[in-house]
This record gives structure tokens, sequence and C-alpha cells, in this order.
């Protein structure tokens, strides 16, 4: 006889018990910190002293692409056991106040004061959203092509960028002309800053950026924003104005990823559709996830498999990336120095995704999908974090600044990747398939 799937609440409650379990089995109060900026002047790594901002959401998804289950976790200063929220019928959520990232309120245990796009005002729960880095340029990469689809842009005609000012982020708003499908590439691949404030001067020099905004919302991913930056370089991105939220950016790849017909009812009764993207455009934006060549947050595939950093969700690096006559990752301002290719067979999904860094951020957010011969899981997933690279693992207390002995300059706390692993582990086990 066959076994009835679970309701979506009864695996939606599940996968958020798994989520609270994973963070917590990390133990992020053990983080050493290296201060508070990125000064010239040694600092000696002590432990963290305020439980950081984590802002985690899984949408599951079944054979056909639709979600089947989600879940979203924070844990912050607030809720240093982390706590799940409610999912509305549209797999987002109207359970949390959203603030906007104040970095100086978190140094004190704070929440913030200004809120944020999107948010309940009268929510359960308050969070102050992490600065989400160049995760944004997966806002900016959906809007572009969206243009392309609607025969507004030509992916293969030449975009010069042409900056105005030279303003944040530093060295990046240097002139080019490159094809749009270069401009894209070099923006998610490597997270090109340049290509980053190329696309999103375009989008400005259009009119855009508020359409931009239209949409999202309209698609119910409210959170979704990218206020502030200057229309005449396309650069100043600045934490607490360019804002993204892990489920809305999760329920964002959902419709990435595709699926046919309908995927959710926004909370107006306007159906959201999984061919917002052409098949062609959705393609190519996979593909450009697919090659990521930052592995270092959910993952840490550049640095194959070894003692540290530890493991993170398991798929194999682009060969884009990877030197045939070493098998060494070379990315173009680092390069990890490890054999990555005895496992790279032994990859068990792929995870078409996007990193974001900073000094005091850490994101990732990614689709993962199973490889023949592994534990069949389908998901997305996202983290938003505080823990950029002024962070470091325990075995680091003590010293003054982090040693340059670990090829590639470990960045974040291998705890992130603990995190992917952990979810990771969990969905291959409740498919049991």
């Amino acid at each position: 006889m066959a076994r009835t799937p679970p309701s979506r609440e009864t695996r939606s409650a599940h996968l958020a018990k798994v989520l609270c379990e994973s963070v917590r089995a990390q133990r992020f109060e053990e983080i050493i910190d290296f201060g508070p900026d990125e000064i010239e002047h040694p600092v000696k790594g002590e432990r963290i002293r305020t439980m950081p901002y984590l802002d985690l959401a899984v949408i599951e998804l079944g054979a056909d692409d639709r979600p089947v289950a989600a879940a979203n976790a924070l844990l912050s200063p607030d809720y240093p056991d982390p706590v799940a929220v409610e999912i509305d019928d549209d797999w987002g959520t109207s359970s949390v106040r959203w603030k906007r990232w104040d970095g100086r309120a978190w140094e004190t245990a704070d929440c913030g004061t200004e809120d944020a796009e999107g948010g309940s005002a009268d929510g359960p729960y308050r969070f102050m959203s992490p600065y989400p880095a160049c995760l944004h340029k997966l806002m900016v990469a959906f809007r572009v092509l969206r243009l392309v689809d609607e025969g507004v842009l030509d992916l293969d005609a030449s975009h010069t960028y042409e900056p105005e000012e030279d303003d944040r982020p530093p060295g990046s708003c240097r002139p080019g002309t490159r094809t749009l499908r270069d401009w894209l590439d070099r923006m998610i691949s490597i997270s090109e800053n340049q290509a980053g404030c190329a696309l999103i001067k375009l989008l400005h020099d259009r009119g855009e950026i508020d359409a931009m905004h239209a949409e999202l919302a309209g698609l119910g991913l409210r959170t979704l924003r990218l206020d502030g930056t200057n229309p005449r370089s396309g650069g100043r991105w600045r934490p607490g104005r360019v804002t993204m939220t892990a489920l809305d950016t999760a329920r964002l790849l959902t419709i990435v990823n595709g699926a046919r017909g309908t995927l959710w009812h926004t909370a107006s009764g306007a159906p959201v559709d999984g061919g917002l993207l052409s098949a062609d455009s959705r393609a190519f934006l996979v593909g450009l996830l697919l090659d990521q060549g930052y592995n270092e947050v959910l993952s840490t595939a550049n640095w194959g498999r070894a003692d540290y950093p530890a493991p993170g969700i398991p798929h194999a690096v682009s060969s884009r990336w990877v030197d045939p006559a070493d098998g060494t990752v070379t990315m173009p301002d680092l390069a990890y120095g490890r054999d990555v290719r005895p496992w790279q067979g032994a990859a068990e999904v792929t995870f078409a995704h996007k990193i974001g860094q900073t000094f005091n951020s850490g994101a990732d957010a990614g689709i993962v999908r199973s490889l023949p011969g592994s534990p069949w899981r389908r998901y997305v997933v996202v983290a938003l974090s505080n823990l950029g690279i002024r962070f470091a693992d325990p075995r680091f207390a003590g010293f003054t600044r982090l040693p340059a002995s670990y090829p590639g300059q470990v960045q974040f706390t291998e705890k992130l990747a603990g995190l992917g692993r952990a979810i990771d582990d969990a969905l291959a086990a409740m498919n049991g398939r």
C-alpha cells in the first residue's frame, strides 16, 4: 500500500525543527571576533561577546519543482536559542518586524531602530536583517533578464559602462565595454563589483530600479530592496539600505529555478508563475550560479576534503576554476592551493548559488539538486548573517590576526559550512529515497 506523503504543515514543522537543531549544533557563540573595524593594528582574537545575527531559510521542492515545505529560523541576541517563524500560505512570513542593519546596535545587543521595508508592524518577532553584501546581485540579474525577455535588452549587444562618479565599492567604478552576457557572467560567477556597478547603473539609466522594486513587491518579495545606490555610478551599496531576507531570497530563487504553473498566490490573491523567466534566461542564470567560483560559506568545495575547513554542502567545483595540471582552484584574486580532483567525483548534489561577503557580513543562497545515485533532495537554501571576515573559529582564540598559513585564506567560520552540511544531510534523510 502506497504511503501517504506528509502534509505541508507536518513537513514544514519538521523542517523548522531541523533548521533550529542545525543552528544550535554549530554553537555560534564560540566564534572568535577580531574586532569591529578593518584596522591596521593587530587585534587579539577573543570570544564573540554578542550572539550573531543569522537569518536562515529553506524551501523544499518536490520533483515538479513546486514548494512542498518551508522553514525560516532566526538567531540573534534576542533569540540566542534559534526560533522558527510561522510560514504563510504564500511561503513567506508576516511574523517578523524587520529592522535595517545597524552594526553599532549589534555591538550593544540592540535590535536597531529603523524599520525595513516588507516587515510586519505587529509581528511577534523583531529581527535586524543582516547586510546581504553581493547577494543583492541576484536581484539585479533577475531584473536584467526580465528586460531581456521583454525585448528591451539584448544579451549579446555591447554595453558601455561610463560612471560619472567613483564611489562605493572602492575601485569598482572603472569604465568598460562588454556584452550584457559578459557583464552578467562576471557579476554572478566571480562577483565582480565593476560588473555589479555597471548593471545597477544600467537599471538606473532606464528608470528600472523603482520598476524592479514594484515587481518584486508584486510577487510578495517586499523585503528585497536596492535602495540608496548611486544612479551616476551604480555604486554606494550601503548596509541598512540594500536589504534582503532569507525567505524572500529563497522564494526569488524558487522562481528562478522554474516550475510549470502557479507557485503561490500573493496576499492579494495574485498568482506567481514559475515561468516568469523564459527557459533560455532561466538556464543562463542557473548556469552562472553553477559556475559560482567562491565556494566559501555554506560549502567549502574549493578546499576539497581536509581537516580544515569543515565540509559543507557536498557539491563539486565548476571545472572552469580548476587547474587541470594540479587540481587547485584559482579565482581572479585568490588561489586556494589544494588539489580538489580526488573529491570532484564524490559530489552528491549540484549547488547553483551566490555568496556575499564583507568584513561584517557573510551570506549564501542557492538551489540544491541531488545527482544521480545520491540520496534524493531538492531545495533552496539561504543564509544571511553578520559573520563576515572579522570572525574566525575557536582554534584561533588568542591569535593576533588570522595566520596566513592556510591556503586560500579561509575567510569565514567553518561553522557556516557545517550548517550547510547539517541541513543537506537532514534533507537527504527526510526524503529517504
